[in-house]
């Protein structure tokens, strides 16, 4: 989405004179009088690779010679389901955004739409023949939730984006994406293990609960813009001095942590205070373990947790990084 200023210009006949040329318009507008309007655009995959250009009125799907009668099949998607597939023969098709909606589309017979609409309106031009049941599905809507899939069976074919001047060539067999609005979804090559950043925190003297919460945000990756709950996006993240975290309150007396032998009677159950004197890694690891979620998934991110009791770790070869921390009220009042 783009915000764009809707501004409307207007001439004085009374005059040729610079000075009656009204200003008042720039002035709204920089003054905030006037507000700015959300124009969608139109972007373009081909092959699954994204055209560099958005298209903010509309394109058209041709051949070089719009004149000439062009092959091609569409559909539209929505999560996973699909319409019925519509084959063309036709001069091609075109798609407009709301503010294209007013141009080359309404005088095909297009509809004119609100600026504000988020739809796509699509028509194939000059279709030849089509069969009766398929006049209705050759023009249309695309809602923001769908997709519009397009295949083009003829040996030449380009898209024209807002006009003559950006295009972008297609030949048989390829096929257009128009996903202005589609989920985008990692593969493996942005999630490589390899190339995910180390953090280091020191545990001295902070707040067990803030410190491992920003720990879990952390390795499960929700700082990033990418971040997806079903995928390993995460950094690795290095804890040291971990026997000097700290509690608030009484919790050092009064906060249980509870283990099984799996045997009758094989509960047995320690303070905080005593697991800290005896594995003070522990406790840092069963606070995040807690914040990650539950299964697989879980589990690997898991193993992005390095815990040392002490100063000292063995992961001087990563290059840590200080682990940013933006809770001020992470660190313990002494």
């Amino acid at each position: 989405m783009e915000k764009c200023y809707n501004i409307h210009f207007r001439f004085l006949k009374k005059s040729s004179n610079v000075e009656f040329f009204p200003v008042t318009v720039l002035d709204d507008v920089l003054e905030g009088r006037k507000q700015p309007s959300e124009l969608s655009r139109i972007s373009i995959h081909v092959n699954g690779n994204l055209f560099p250009t958005y298209a903010l009125n509309d394109i058209l799907v041709a051949h070089p010679c719009p004149a000439t009668v062009s092959r091609f099949s569409f559909r539209i998607k929505e999560d996973r389901t699909s319409s019925s597939l519509v084959s063309s023969r036709s001069s091609g098709l075109r798609i407009s955004t709301a503010a294209g909606s007013t141009a080359a589309i309404l005088s095909a017979g297009g509809i004119p739409m609100p600026i504000s609409s988020q739809d796509l309106q699509y028509m194939a031009r000059e279709p030849i023949s089509p069969r009766v049941a398929e006049v209705p599905l050759l023009r249309g809507f695309v809602k923001p939730e769908q997709l519009m899939l397009i295949d083009w069976y003829t040996q030449e074919g380009v898209i024209y984006v807002d006009g003559c001047h950006v295009t972008c060539p297609l030949r048989y067999g390829n096929t257009v994406e128009d996903i202005w609005n589609k989920t985008w979804y990692p593969k493996a090559a942005d999630h490589i293990n390899s190339e995910k950043t180390w953090y280091i925190v020191d545990a001295a003297d902070k707040i067990l609960g803030r410190l491992a919460s920003t720990i879990a945000i952390h390795i499960r990756g929700k700082n990033l813009v990418t971040y997806t709950p079903s995928v390993d996006m995460g950094a690795y993240v290095i804890v040291v001095n971990a026997e000097k975290v700290a509690v608030s309150g009484k919790k050092r007396s009064q906060k249980l942590y509870r283990r099984h032998s799996g045997r009758p009677g094989g509960m047995k159950v320690e303070t905080f205070a005593q697991l800290q004197e005896r594995i003070p890694e522990r406790i840092i690891e069963h606070a995040v373990r807690g914040m990650l979620p539950k299964g697989r998934l879980g589990r690997r991110l898991f193993t992005h947790l390095k815990v040392y009791k002490g100063p000292d770790h063995p992961h001087e070869a990563q290059l840590p990084i200080p682990l940013p921390i933006r809770d001020k009220r992470i660190q313990i009042d002494k």
